[in-house]
């Protein structure tokens, strides 16, 4: 009877470890779809950002091909009046100045977007080594 009752014991103690491994098994389940989510959606704002950058670029190409332009035909009006020139050519500098200031901000905030996905790909990657642990 004493050994009837232990081994009902020993089978309880591993039931209920059993289903402290599954309770386990289904919130590392969990976590883990959780933290893919949110590397799918950093992985979709990295990707808007560099297609950002890319247009970003794109314009700042257009923008020099404009100020070629315009500064070709300045340049070639006979009736324009020197400080005309020189208010057009600076008024091209601050456009040229605030673009270079807002494609610096862009990859800031991208890099700064790179360093927090390769964060969360190390702390992803620190989980998973300390679950086959």
């Amino acid at each position: 009877l004493t050994l009837t009752k232990e081994l009902a014991r020993e089978r309880e103690e591993l039931d209920n470890e059993r289903r402290t491994r599954m309770d386990l098994t289904k919130e590392l389940a969990s976590l883990r779809d959780l933290l893919q989510g949110e590397m799918k959606t950093k992985e979709e704002l990295l990707s808007s950002l560099s297609k950002e950058l890319s247009r970003e670029q794109s314009l700042r190409e257009d923008m020099a091909k404009e100020l070629y332009i315009l500064r070709d035909l300045t340049q070639n009006q006979e009736t324009a009046t020197k400080d005309e020139l020189v208010a057009l050519q600076r008024g091209l500098a601050q456009q040229e100045k605030d673009f270079t200031k807002q494609e610096r901000k862009l990859r800031e905030s991208m890099d700064a977007e790179i360093h927090h996905f390769k964060e969360l790909l190390r702390v992803e990657q620190q989980a998973k080594e300390e679950v086959l642990q």
